[in-house]
């Protein structure tokens, strides 16, 4: 059944495997078709092969290939592992942005550490578009642009990055975070509104939970990530059924802005911390929360900005165990704004990434941030940019011959 599948693909494929039809099935299940027929060398090239990674990403499948990536490296040696570190690390730490801009594949993938197998193999496939090197195999017009964005100082060499992914979709200030205990689910709140959760494996967003009508300032999940508990500058604690995003409850008692909740690990009790100088604890006859009271109220200051002090209470009667001094001086945050807008440079910041019009596509050229600020384009089509820290990245827009 594998080979007959196989070989009805193959003929539907006029220039290899990431020239095959975007039905539903083909993309999602190859892999999985080829190691079943003995062909795992050559599922595991399409993981290396620029052309079936780009073919992926536009079919909307990003996050399928980050899962791909992980289940093809439990089989590989520990000296294959570090040789496919480059790849993998492209597609995790890329996969959010992708998921949002997937025509940004080629530019992402340029833009790695100039020396890296990745950027290496986007240079030789953009060589080969402009003609200045040999035309061995064919190339792909879906992969590359007619126009993109080079990041000129990059760094040269790759080395293994801190970060393992970054997770794009809040549209303000994150302000918390928390995981699930076994390191599945990622629950995040933002300055937006709103509480996101993601797959901690893949990068993916699983639901973006909406209700609160301010700030989200802390988040809590339950021991088997299936309940989260929000509070918001609403006043409010939510309780949310982290699979289907559904508020099952709302927390009402706080007359302040809620700065922090927990969570205990069966997900039945509640304890929030306000800025009206109160902690509350909110205890669930039943798992899902339908009915909810305040069973107590602690007239002692939690506020940390304002009382300076962290303090420990005991969950069941109420009483303040322990009182900690802060000793650190008043920090006061400087909040500014992550969007620059230079109508007459054409250089756009939106939620920290860099947006360019381009006239030739009728759309922009993206490269996720962070940045704060840009000029341009400037003399041969430079642009420049700062993030917060004063840094600066040149790019500069490439074109291909003849387009």
């Amino acid at each position: 059944m594998d080979d007959k599948l196989l070989t009805a693909y193959r003929a539907k494929c006029s220039h290899g495997w990431p020239t095959g039809p975007n039905d539903g099935y083909f993309f999602e299940h190859l892999r999985h078709h080829l190691v079943s027929v003995g062909h795992s060398t050559e599922a595991f090239q399409l993981l290396q092969d620029l052309d079936w990674l780009g073919a992926k990403t536009r079919a909307g499948l990003v996050f399928d290939l980050v899962r791909d990536v992980q289940e093809a490296e439990q089989d590989l040696t520990e000296a294959d592992r570090a040789a496919f570190l480059p790849w993998s690390h492209f597609l995790r730490g890329n996969a959010s942005f992708l998921s949002e801009h997937p025509a940004s594949f080629f530019q992402q993938a340029y833009n790695e550490p100039i020396q890296s197998l990745v950027s290496q193999s986007a240079q030789h496939l953009w060589a080969l578009a402009n003609g200045t090197r040999e035309q061995s195999t064919s190339v792909s017009p879906s992969l590359v642009p007619t126009t993109f964005l080079e990041w000129l100082n990059r760094p040269i060499e790759w080395q293994q990055p801190a970060c393992v992914m970054t997770l794009q979709g809040h549209t303000h200030y994150v302000t918390c975070v928390a995981l699930s205990e076994d390191g599945s689910t990622l629950v995040s709140g933002s300055f937006d509104n709103t509480v996101k959760v993601w797959d901690a494996r893949t990068g993916e967003c699983r639901a973006t939970l909406q209700g609160h009508t301010s700030f989200v300032f802390s988040v809590a999940i339950s021991g088997d990530g299936t309940t989260v508990v929000s509070g918001s500058w609403d006043n409010t604690v939510k309780v949310w059924d982290a699979r289907t995003g559904v508020c099952r409850a709302t927390l009402q008692g706080h007359i302040g802005s809620v700065y922090s909740v927990a969570l205990s690990g069966d997900g039945s009790t509640v304890v929030s911390g306000s800025f009206d100088e109160s902690v509350k604890r909110s205890v669930e006859k039943q798992r899902l929360l339908q009915t909810s009271r305040c069973i107590s109220s602690f007239d002692e200051s939690v506020e940390r900005s304002v009382e300076k002090t962290v303090k420990v209470w005991d969950a069941r009667t109420g009483a303040c165990r322990a009182t900690y001094p802060d000793a650190s001086p008043k920090a006061r945050a400087a909040w500014q704004s992550v969007r620059v807008q230079n109508d007459a440079a054409r250089c756009d910041i939106v939620a920290g990434s860099l947006r360019i019009p381009d006239p030739d596509v009728a759309t922009s050229l993206v490269v996720f941030g962070p940045f704060r600020n840009a000029v341009g384009p400037l003399v041969d089509d430079k642009i420049l940019a700062f993030n917060g820290k004063g840094e600066a990245f040149w790019f500069q827009i490439r074109r291909r011959k003849g387009s």
